[in-house]
């Protein structure tokens, strides 16, 4: 039935339909569509040259960055920004000169205190209202996210320490009072030992297994399901896969071969277990965080040549068909000289961004929060729907399937780009009937 109605719409773009729909695009392309500009903030620094935004929280009318920033004496600070207090210092623990943030839930901020100069000497804390705290007196080299339950963590098992070999993961689940210490040998580990994240019960972390090549390791991910005991069950991701960060469900990371000078994206579903290798861009590209239900995914993208280092802020937005869509933010924050370096999380809405970028105003690496809610991911485009560079019977489909659909995640069946799919997008793809073919 479709062939039938696809021949018959071609058939009837004779010259005088020719000539209408060249008239409509005209009208299209000369009318504008008044959408608001998004909207940037640069967070400052704590007086060093540098500050970096590393997770982000929507509180109420307020949204909360925590990240790292340097001071004016050079040490590495950990730092709490919201619109009403602008950047406060988190000052590490006592007998420590540096501080890190990674993570922050329900205004709590995760902490780690620390050596400069040797990153074996570090100490898991909250940071709330004002007040850092550690944590059940645990030694980590990093803490990732200890405020949910479970509580998570990794370290450097104390009697290896000096030999740099073993790795552990830790585990707490507040109520029940149960923990599990996931400890693995470089060359011989088969338990998460380094555990990343966890949301709704759920934890991603990778270990490290045996491989050819050089070097003689892999990443393995894996879920491990709530409840579950590590050392005896996980869902497997997949080889060469480091997760960065679990929400609702949804997993993304990196994907690093052990012999190869690239890295790529991808993105799990914990549910179906599915996991896709997103497209990306440059010769080291990580998917960091993605929004709780699961159509949007920040990262970046980064590539050197003999001159300079190419930076792309990336987001992936999933449309209608389930297609993963790749978007540069510099395409919309590029201003002036100032630019975006990375994206390093979303709010769980989809709508906030931080990261760091390059601020030409002051001429520094700074944090910044970006809102995307005025900013509608996509691309104009001649046709080809399916992007095979032949606009024919599959991209005229696509386009009547979607008729008549609106929103903000439409993809390519909304040629034109005005968040409807509609007659302009029809006769977009017949005026161009056969292009590429």
């Amino acid at each position: 039935m479709w062939a039938t109605m696809t021949g018959i719409i071609r058939s009837a773009l004779s010259a005088q339909k020719q000539f209408m729909v060249f008239s409509a695009l005209v009208i299209l392309t000369t009318c504008s569509l008044s959408y608001s500009q998004p909207q940037l903030v640069w967070l400052g620094t704590l007086g060093g040259n540098f500050s970096d935004g590393v997770d982000l929280e929507v509180s109420g009318s307020d949204v909360i960055v925590v990240g790292n920033s340097r001071n004016s004496a050079g040490y590495d600070r950990a730092f709490y920004w919201s619109r009403g207090s602008g950047m406060i210092e988190i000052t590490p623990l006592s007998g420590y000169d540096s501080s890190w943030a990674s993570r922050i839930k329900y205004g709590m901020v995760c902490v780690n205190s620390g050596a400069r100069n040797n990153r074996f000497i570090r100490k898991a804390a909250i940071w709330s209202g004002g007040s850092l705290n550690p944590v059940r007196g645990w030694w980590f080299d990093t803490t990732y996210h200890v405020i949910n339950s479970p509580a998570i963590g990794s370290y450097w098992s104390s009697d290896t320490e000096n030999s740099y070999n073993q790795r552990c993961g830790y585990i707490y689940v507040g109520g029940s009072g149960r923990s599990y210490n996931t400890c693995s040998w470089w060359n011989d580990a088969l338990l998460p030992h380094e555990l990343i994240d966890s949301d709704d019960g759920y934890i991603v972390g990778f270990y490290t297994a045996s491989a050819s090549g050089i070097p003689n390791y892999k990443y393995v991910g894996v879920v491990i399901p709530p409840n579950a005991d590590p050392n005896t069950y996980s869902i497997i991701i997949g080889d060469n896969c480091i997760p960065r960060s679990i929400v609702g469900g949804h997993v993304v990371g990196t994907i690093v071969p052990p012999i190869s000078t690239r890295s790529s994206p991808f993105y799990f579903n914990v549910t179906s277990r599915q996991r896709i290798d997103l497209r990306g861009r440059g010769f080291h590209c990580s998917a960091n965080d993605v929004s709780r239900d699961g159509t949007r995914i920040v990262g970046s993208g980064e590539e050197a040549t003999d001159e300079r280092i190419f930076y792309y802020p990336l987001v992936w937005q999933r449309d209608i068909s389930g297609q993963w869509l790749m978007f540069d933010l510099n395409r919309w924050f590029s201003s002036g000289g100032s630019y975006l370096i990375s994206v390093n999380a979303i709010s769980q809405d989809g709508r906030y961004i931080t990261g760091r970028g390059y601020n030409a105003a002051t001429r520094r690496i700074e944090a910044y929060l970006a809102d995307l809610q005025s900013i509608y991911l996509c691309e104009s485009h001649s046709g080809d729907v399916n992007n095979n560079r032949c606009v024919d019977d599959a991209d005229l489909l696509a386009v009547l399937f979607a008729f008549g659909r609106t929103g903000n995640n439409l993809g390519r069946v909304d040629v034109n780009c005005d968040r409807v799919v509609d007659d302009a997008d029809l006769l977009q793809v017949l005026f161009n009937f056969g292009s590429g073919c």
